[in-house]
């Protein structure tokens, strides 16, 4: 029995929100299947295939994938823009998906379903020490979303107690963001992100799985050379 190509879904009025398993692709061997990452090494056409694929998915006419630079540049866009590399994407375009991959960092999504604007990040530990959930949130306010009726979805990711990392990254973590601490080699980035995005009074929705404990997800430190799942939001049009 083959498995869903979509591991979540959430739907808030016109605006759906879906992060992606590793089923249902083009993609062989290491990157099996559904890999939408065009960076890792995988086969160009089934990563463009792949993509066409979360297009039908997501029910957009287009897609913008951010191109991840572990900073804190977020963009606002639309179908004409052209996609520069960094960490978030705020839009009220109709019928355009925003893409954030990841394979161990977090994706999320923020959603003003009143307003219809909407973005996606992409945080890990470096995210977290340039405050890139504060970025994004800042100018998905400053393009109209309201935190009072807005929701942040955060993706899968990498859990406290399996992401071990070197004392001195604890550190710089910890200066910006205590609560990411679990102990002194180990981070927790999901705690980081409600932390950064808590400042807003966002409503927070999470998909609670760990990407290395859960091998219908791609994980970085479980398998080295692998692919990239994704978290996708699109504002469809307003059925009259």
């Amino acid at each position: 029995m083959s498995k869903s190509s979509l591991f979540a879904e959430r739907k808030y009025g016109e605006i759906y929100v879906a992060v992606t398993s590793r089923f249902g692709g083009y993609s062989n061997g290491a990157f099996s299947s559904l890999n939408l990452a065009d960076h890792v090494g995988d086969d160009e056409i089934a990563v463009i295939k792949n993509r066409e694929l979360l297009c039908e998915l997501l029910a957009s006419d287009s897609l913008k994938v951010l191109a991840a630079t572990h900073g804190s540049d977020v963009s606002f866009v639309n179908p004409q823009t052209q996609v520069m590399p960094g960490d978030g994407f705020v839009t009220n375009s109709k019928n355009l998906g925003l893409v954030a991959l990841a394979a161990d960092c977090m994706p999320f999504a923020l959603i003003d379903p009143v307003a219809q604007v909407v973005a996606v990040g992409h945080c890990g530990w470096q995210g977290l020490v340039v405050e890139l959930p504060k970025s994004l949130g800042n100018e998905f306010l400053e393009q109209g979303g309201v935190p009072s009726r807005s929701v942040a979805v955060l993706g899968p990711t990498i859990c406290g107690e399996c992401y071990e990392v070197p004392a001195e990254r604890v550190g710089l973590v910890a200066a910006k963001c205590p609560r990411a601490v679990v102990d002194q080699c180990h981070l927790d980035i999901s705690a980081g992100v409600k932390e950064q995005l808590g400042v807003f009074g966002f409503e927070v929705e999470q998909v609670a799985t760990c990407t290395l404990e859960n091998e219908d997800l791609y994980s970085y430190r479980r398998d080295g050379l692998t692919g990239r799942h994704a978290l996708a939001v699109v504002i469809h049009e307003r059925e009259n």
